[in-house]
């Protein structure tokens, strides 16, 4: 039986995760672990917490997250999908309502599925391995992407089923803290660049929120707020007609030059570049 179904540098499909022989110190931490078990139980510890899987329960494990080793019963059977971090980064959009799923989900790692979401998951589960199979002369990638963010949206929207009110509200001194800097990232009509604009904003030091933000997430302060404004420009150079000009000043930069170097260095290439390149006429 092939072990490995799917297997690209941003994803690792295993249908079989118990006769998978991979190499035994192989673990990912840049990738996130989406784990179904589909029979037995499975005991790990994620964080120095131990968590139990039974039949139908979903694990969701964070990139960073510190995982230990496994202990499974001898049915045990599961599939696992171990995506990329900058991937789910690229498929799922920052949003407060997302922040929070992430949030119960680092503290609540194991969501039990009824039967009519088991069945949900595992359809989706055989589109990867439909596709994997049958891969399409174009645009094969670009399917493989939205099958995988189709999944983790409807993992988040089970959340709302599964947490208890309170359990929302289960949130430690640095993840408050880095909730509302991302409230303001999010809020924010014209985003600054700078990390001492949202520390001050914060009544923080700017090495501080960055070495939260780094703890919780493994980015640094920075990298949030340059995903934020090069979303900003990246909509704005693809999604109007407002010249380069215009569009520096919409988004606060100080002059046009300043603006071209900011958008190389984030995307490789100059902003009249990026729109000929994104924009069909």
């Amino acid at each position: 039986m092939e072990q490995i179904l799917y297997n690209d540098p941003n994803i690792i499909f295993v249908n079989h995760i118990e006769e998978y022989q991979g190499p035994k110190k192989e673990h990912p931490k840049d990738r996130l672990i989406f784990l179904i078990l589909n029979k037995g139980e499975l005991r790990l510890n994620i964080d120095n917490r131990e968590h139990v899987l039974h039949s139908n329960d979903l694990l969701l494990c964070f990139p960073k997250q510190d995982v230990g080793s496994a202990r499974t019963s001898e049915d045990f059977q599961g599939s696992v999908v171990l995506i990329k971090a900058e991937l789910v980064k690229s498929l799922v959009h920052s949003s407060m309502q997302s922040l929070k799923d992430f949030f119960y989900l680092h503290e609540h790692p194991v969501l039990h599925l009824s039967q009519n979401s088991r069945r949900l998951m595992a359809h989706y589960m055989t589109l990867l391995r439909y596709r994997y199979e049958n891969p399409t002369e174009n645009y094969n990638t670009d399917i493989v992407n939205a099958i995988l963010q189709a999944m983790l949206y409807e993992m988040m929207n089970l959340i709302g089923r599964t947490a208890k009110p309170e359990d929302s509200h289960i949130i430690r001194q640095g993840e408050r803290l880095f909730k509302r800097f991302m409230e303001m990232l999010v809020n924010d009509k014209v985003r600054s660049r700078s990390v001492s604009n949202y520390s001050e904003r914060l009544c923080v030091t700017s090495k501080y929120l960055s070495a939260v933000c780094k703890q919780l997430t493994g980015r640094t302060a920075s990298s949030w707020i340059n995903e934020f404004v090069i979303k900003d420009v990246v909509r704005q150079l693809c999604y109007t007609d407002l010249s380069i000009k215009e569009i520096s000043l919409r988004l606060g930069f100080p002059n046009v030059s300043f603006f071209g170097k900011y958008v190389k260095n984030q995307l490789g290439m100059s902003p009249s570049e990026y729109r000929k390149m994104n924009v069909k006429e």
